[in-house]
């Protein structure tokens, strides 16, 4: 067996063992010379075969990396995060990053079905995967029915729990748009990711069962840690 092929593998042995889990980085190519006892050619080569077959990647001026496990977001007319995570066997972790009472310009009011000035409770949280950054959120709650639902999420930590605590027993997804761009510094930064890494941007309206807009959410994705499902 050439030695490359010897090198790859053993790397793969070392990623099933846990030496090197799911988004870690490799050590530099000097020092996997240095361990296996070969030239930085020879390593550059197993590296490469590995990132063909899907299970490194190679960042240029970051190094190498372990490739994430994607996790497969679903949206249909009942949407719920918690839910989808933990269809994954995920631990789902929630921080609230800002929270604020605000009046809402055409932007945000047009989805809400508002007038623009409406007050509104604005949350923005960061969602993790078993301690895994995942997505960054902002969703708006329009009005005076929602004035708690800050209080209630820093409770719950969860959407759907705290529309339970305000009566609405059950919601559904109106629509969903999705798009792509690069992550802003502070999105990279909480999210972990380089900024040459793209965003999927998901923009969300859900509605109680009279039809009536209860929320409006922004979402953005980790691109390579996501990918968006659309039930048929």
């Amino acid at each position: 067996m050439p030695l490359w092929r010897r090198i790859a593998d053993d790397i793969k042995t070392a990623i099933a063992g846990g030496e090197w889990r799911a988004g870690d980085k490799l050590p530099p190519e000097s020092d996997l010379a240095a361990r296996f006892g070969a030239n930085r050619h020879t390593v550059r080569r197993a590296v490469g075969t590995l990132a063909e077959e899907g299970l490194l990647v190679v960042e240029q001026g970051r190094g190498t990396f372990v490739v994430e496990e994607t996790i497969n977001y679903q949206i249909g007319a009942r949407t719920r995060f918690g839910e989808i995570l933990r269809h994954h066997d995920r631990r789902v972790d929630v921080e609230i990053l800002a929270v604020e009472d605000v009046s809402v310009g055409r932007d945000i009011a047009n989805p809400l079905e508002i007038a623009a000035g409406t007050r509104c409770v604005r949350l923005q949280v960061l969602r993790r995967s078993d301690g895994q950054p995942l997505c960054i959120a902002d969703h708006w709650f329009p009005g005076e029915r929602f004035l708690r639902m800050a209080e209630l999420f820093a409770e719950t930590r969860s959407i759907t729990r705290s529309f339970e605590a305000l009566g609405i027993a059950d919601y559904r997804r109106r629509e969903t748009q999705v798009a792509a761009r690069l992550p802003k510094t502070w999105e990279a930064s909480k999210l972990e990711i380089p900024r040459t890494r793209p965003l999927i941007v998901t923009s969300s309206i859900n509605e109680d069962l009279t039809g009536t807009v209860i929320e409006y959410g922004v979402t953005r994705f980790s691109g390579d840690r996501t990918a968006i499902v659309f039930e048929s």
